[in-house]
């Protein structure tokens, strides 16, 4: 969604984008200022992201997230048949998701990792902490290509986790 948009989505709950076969990009924050005296709240209601077979997806999130507030009520995400999103999140956007319960990723093809390296800001690198601090549900099933979670060594604070599946992840370390 371009920023235009996703201000007027404030009380959007439930996304679910299915069957997009141009659809490049989830959440894009082009045109978005951020502002030191006033900050705007990206998705403040959104609970639930089902993305389904979008052959074309590169990013849930695009652009660096960084000095933003958004996405902390988001509890579920799963993503399905998405043949061109190499990850998911890169450590700025899952330090938003304090509340995200499950996370599920199945048949995406080119899947490497879960959590991208931060990119370096000002020659230093982002914190090894990860949020998710009540993540119950992580299932990983058909990602051919997925090599780890994540590429940093990342810590898990006050994980919940009671179940995880990695089914046919053949590369996963």
């Amino acid at each position: 969604f371009p920023f235009n948009l996703v201000k007027a989505m404030q009380s959007l709950e439930i996304l679910v984008v299915q069957d997009c076969h141009s659809e490049e990009v989830a959440f894009g924050i082009e045109g978005l200022i951020v502002r030191e005296s006033h900050q705007d709240i990206l998705f403040p209601s959104l609970i639930y992201v089902c993305l389904r077979h979008l052959p074309k997806l590169t990013h849930v999130w695009k652009d660096n997230l960084s000095g933003i507030q958004g996405f902390e009520n988001l509890t579920s995400l799963n993503i399905k048949g998405c043949g061109s999103l190499r990850y998911v999140f890169s450590s700025s956007i899952s330090i938003l998701l304090v509340k995200l319960l499950e996370i599920e990723e199945t048949e995406c093809r080119v899947m490497e990792v879960i959590i991208d390296k931060e990119p370096k800001v000002h020659d230093e690198v982002a914190t090894n902490i990860l949020m998710f601090p009540q993540l119950k549900t992580l299932k990983l099933r058909e990602l051919t290509n997925l090599r780890s979670f994540c590429l940093q060594a990342y810590t898990f604070e006050r994980s919940l986790l009671k179940t995880v599946e990695v089914i046919n992840c053949p590369n996963m370390k």
